[in-house]
């Protein structure tokens, strides 16, 4: 999470919050500062689930203040619009707030957007996880490149995008991670968010952070990283048992490490750097 909140997006929630919840928010301190400083963040930048966010929140009453600004700052009808990276591919829609919270919306007009099979490229069903390929108001492709234009977009047209997602009966996207952090193990695949999420789930975890390490035997295995609250007093086999009763066997991580906030490999602009804490991860050794 990041140390410093960007003055514009606090502009943004002064014109919205009442002075009560401003004055608290001034207020918090270490760890539910740093917490609130992560979710100003992902309202500007769209790059995390919001669901993720809030899970890391301490107490009860900060979860409220978040949730009162996601209202106020974005209207009623918000949703993820920065979508694939900035091609806007989901729209307003009504909807009750904890389902806006978990999805990006529904698809502009215009926009056709579907989930393909990681190796086929085939459609998938409703509900599956894979490749988000979007059609419609987007790039034509690279000047005289069909090669780079087979990679890039899929027989049907339809541009791969590098994001991982599902699509609700609904049509209701749901982002899940990076195609590129996807972790391969044992001939599966696995998305470092679905556990993530789970991790966060636990009630003494504060944020969780999923990779893949390399291994001999199954190519990766699934290594965590995870931050507990101050004096709790979780252990690795707890939380592997916790994963163990929410997650398939070949999701839960095998490789578990506990670190504070200023252990985490960090980018210039405070973003955790995964591949750092992948070499770090594989270091260490197994318990």
């Amino acid at each position: 999470m990041v140390r410093s909140v960007d003055h514009q997006i606090c502009f943004r929630l002064a014109d919205a919050l009442p002075a009560a919840s401003l004055l608290e928010l001034l207020r918090l301190g270490d760890p539910q500062a740093e917490a609130m400083s992560e979710l100003l963040q992902v309202f500007a930048c769209g790059e995390e689930s919001a669901s993720l966010a809030f899970a890391r929140l301490g107490n009860s009453r900060l979860e409220e203040i978040a949730r009162q600004a996601l209202a106020c700052v974005a209207g009623e009808e918000l949703i993820h619009e920065r979508l694939l990276r900035g091609l806007s591919g989901a729209l307003p829609a009504p909807a009750p707030l904890p389902l806006r919270l978990n999805s990006q919306g529904l698809p502009l007009p215009g926009m056709r957007i579907r989930v393909l099979d990681l190796i086929t490229r085939h459609p998938l069903p409703p509900g599956e996880i894979g490749q988000l390929a979007v059609r419609g108001c987007v790039t034509p492709g690279y000047f005289n490149a069909p090669e780079l234009n087979a990679e890039a977009f899929d027989r049907d047209g339809y541009f791969l995008t590098g994001d991982l997602g599902s699509i609700d009966p609904d049509g209701r996207i749901r982002f899940r991670g990076r195609l590129k952090e996807m972790i391969k193990t044992g001939g599966v695949n696995v998305a470092p968010l679905e556990v993530e999420q789970v991790l966060l789930q636990h009630p003494d975890v504060v944020q969780a952070y999923v990779v893949g390490v390399p291994d001999q035997t199954k190519g990766e295995i699934v290594a965590a990283a995870v931050e507990l609250r101050a004096g709790a007093p979780t252990g690795t086999a707890s939380i592997i048992a916790f994963c163990r009763e929410r997650l398939a066997s070949y999701k839960v991580p095998i490789r578990l490490a506990f670190r504070t906030a200023a252990q985490l490999p960090r980018t210039p602009t405070g973003k955790i750097h995964k591949p750092t804490l992948s070499q770090e991860l594989a270091a260490q050794p197994d318990p």
